[in-house]
C-alpha cells in the first residue's frame, strides 16, 4: 500500500478540482475537507444535501457525488471520531505538539482507505499551519495549491463565507504567536464564554460553531476593504511561507492554466506517483492587479513569516505565475 497523498489549499484555490481529478481512480480513496464543519453533527442525509447545495453555488459540476461518502458518519451525526474544535481551533501547531484525538482522526482516516485496498488522499482547506505537524506523523506526499492572490480576494468577495471564517480562525488563535499582532491590529478578541452551548453533545458543538461564525459575519461587517484584503493576504502569505517547508510540491495553478495543463504533469508524476491530465482546468483568472497590503500589515506578515521561517530556495525555484511572484516580495520580503 503506497504512503497517503495530502493536499493541503486555501479555499477557492482549485483544490476540490484537484481532489475530484483523484477521485475518478479506483486505486484512491479521497477524503474532502476532514476539517469541515459539516462532519461535526451532520447525518449522511444531510450532508448529501449539503452537497446538492454546495454543488451548484460553487461550479463543482464536475463532483458526481456526495463530498463526504468516503467518511463513517454515526448514526447520530458527524464523522465517527472529529470533533468540533479540529475546524479552527489550533490552527498553527508546533511540531512537538502532541493531539492524539486529532491523530486517532486522521490515521482514520487513512485506515479506512487501506482497509478498502486504496491509497489515502486528504484534501484539507483548513490546515496550511497544522501541515508540516501532519507530515511529521503521518509521513506521505504533500502538495500545496497555491493560486494568485488577486483572483482568490476576487473569488472571496462573492461568496460571503471565506472572510468571516478567517475572522473566526484569527479570533479562535488570537493568543498564539502567529496570530497575536493581527487580531489585536484588528481588533477580533477570543470569542466569549457561550453558556447556551454548554453541553458536550456534536449537535451543541455545531449550534456553537455556528454561532461564532455568525458573529465573526457580524465583525466582517466592521472592516473596511483593506482590512479584508489584509486578511486575505495574510493567510495567503502565511500559506505560501509554511509550504516551502514541508511541501513536496508546490503547484501553481496560474502555471497549470497558462500552460494547458502542460507545465505540471511529470513533476506531479515524480512527486505523486500519478499521471494527471490538468488539461481540462478551468479557473477564472482576470490578470487583477497585485493587492496592496497596508503598512502595519505587511510588518506584522513579515514578522509571522519570521516565526515559520521559510525556505527561501524553495520559493526561489517553485515554478509561480509572475503575478504571484510580485505578491510575495509586496508581502513578504
Amino acid at each position: 500500500m503506497q504512503d497517503p497523498i495530502f493536499i493541503h489549499a486555501l479555499w477557492r484555490t482549485g483544490s476540490t478540482y484537484l481532489w475530484g481529478k483523484f477521485r475518478t481512480r479506483d486505486e484512491l480513496c479521497c477524503f474532502f475537507e476532514p476539517f469541515h464543519e459539516s462532519l461535526i453533527a451532520k447525518s449522511k442525509d444531510a450532508l448529501l444535501s449539503d452537497f446538492t447545495r454546495a454543488a451548484k453555488k460553487f461550479s463543482h459540476d464536475t463532483i458526481k457525488h456526495n463530498y463526504y461518502d468516503e467518511f463513517e458518519v454515526d448514526e447520530q451525526g458527524g464523522a465517527r471520531h472529529f470533533r468540533s474544535r479540529f475546524v479552527v481551533d489550533k490552527y498553527a501547531m508546533g511540531l512537538s505538539e502532541k493531539d492524539d484525538e486529532l491523530t486517532t482522526y486522521l490515521q482514520s482516516l487513512i485506515d479506512i482507505a487501506k482497509g478498502k485496498g486504496q491509497r489515502p488522499v486528504l484534501q484539507f482547506n483548513r490546515s496550511i499551519l497544522r501541515a508540516e505537524w501532519m507530515k511529521q506523523r503521518f509521513g506521505g506526499a504533500h502538495l500545496y495549491l497555491n493560486r494568485n492572490l488577486a483572483d482568490v480576494h476576487q473569488s472571496y468577495t462573492e461568496k460571503g463565507y471565506y472572510i468571516p471564517s478567517y475572522i473566526t480562525i484569527i479570533r479562535q488563535n488570537a493568543a498564539h504567536p502567529l496570530f497575536k499582532e493581527i487580531a489585536e491590529h484588528l481588533d477580533q478578541a477570543p470569542y466569549e464564554y457561550e453558556g447556551r452551548f454548554n453541553e458536550a453533545t456534536s449537535d451543541h458543538d455545531a449550534k456553537r460553531f455556528k454561532a461564532r461564525l455568525t458573529s465573526s459575519t457580524r465583525k466582517t461587517r466592521s472592516l473596511s476593504e483593506q482590512d479584508k484584503k489584509d486578511v486575505v493576504t495574510f493567510f495567503w502569505t502565511l500559506g505560501l511561507a509554511s509550504a516551502s517547508r514541508y511541501s513536496d510540491m508546490i503547484i501553481d495553478s496560474d502555471r497549470i492554466i497558462q500552460g494547458s495543463g502542460r507545465t505540471m504533469p511529470q513533476m506531479f508524476s515524480d512527486v505523486s506517483g500519478l499521471d494527471v491530465d490538468f488539461s481540462d482546468l478551468r479557473i477564472k483568472t482576470q490578470l487583477l492587479d497585485p493587492l496592496n497590503v497596508s503598512p502595519r500589515v505587511r510588518e506584522i506578515i513579515r514578522n509571522a513569516v519570521d516565526k515559520i521561517g521559510p525556505d527561501w530556495d524553495v520559493l526561489s525555484s517553485t515554478e509561480m505565475s509572475q503575478q504571484t511572484r510580485v505578491q510575495v516580495a509586496l508581502a513578504m520580503q
